[in-house]
């Protein structure tokens, strides 16, 4: 009797169980919570008694984000107030050091763009934290997470 586990998983179409055998169970069974977001790979398997998945990795959605995310943008704008942001979103790219480039995408008030190249010499970790640092120094949307 090695632990395996019976889980229903719910998103908007509806409910599917999944199997998660032991050798799966030995390795993610702390992920398995309630209200715990994860990705699920498995096979899905027809039988008798309705449709199910046998599940064969189990990852923590934020990691699978945080990996899938290949650049950063960021908008400013011409206002004044941006000068003094800078300083401030710069500590927030040396509090969150990773793998994932950052481009600036600069607006004018006459609706002109720019946007450079991935800043030399500066890389982040895409984390959840990193993107509330962000918006609390920028504004909600003022940036984008790009795969």
């Amino acid at each position: 009797g090695d632990r395996m586990a019976y889980l229903t998983i719910e998103d908007l179409q509806g409910t599917t169980e999944v199997i998660v055998f032991p050798d799966l169970f030995k390795t993610a069974g702390e992920m398995l919570t309630p209200e715990q977001l994860v990705r699920i790979t498995g096979t899905i398997d027809r039988g008798d008694k309705g449709t199910k998945l046998r599940g064969s990795k189990i990852e923590p959605l934020a990691q699978v984000q945080t990996q899938s995310i290949k650049r950063i943008r960021i908008r400013l704008t011409d206002h004044p107030e941006v000068r003094e942001q800078l300083p401030r979103l710069l500590d927030v790219f040396r509090r969150h050091p990773g793998s994932t480039t950052i481009s600036i995408l600069f607006r004018t008030e006459a609706s002109l763009e720019a946007e450079t190249n991935p800043l030399p010499n500066l890389t982040v970790c895409p984390s959840d934290h990193f993107v509330s640092d962000v918006e609390e120094v920028l504004g909600k949307g003022a940036l984008s997470l790009l795969s």
